[in-house]
């Protein structure tokens, strides 16, 4: 059963905790803070969040 959460955000939950994923052969990590797919040179380290967005 999908959780609410990955539902309400229409991303499932291996790639919503994954370290990375290849979208259009960009590296991405899922944004917990916007809920979406951001460049994973945008985070800090294994941060769920983007650096700019705090």
């Amino acid at each position: 059963k999908i959780q609410p959460y990955f539902k309400r955000h229409l991303v499932c939950q291996s790639h919503a905790v994954s370290a990375a994923v290849l979208i259009d052969n960009v590296e991405m990590r899922f944004c917990q803070q916007c809920a979406k797919f951001e460049r994973l040179a945008a985070f800090d380290g294994g941060n769920r969040y983007a650096k700019e967005k705090v």
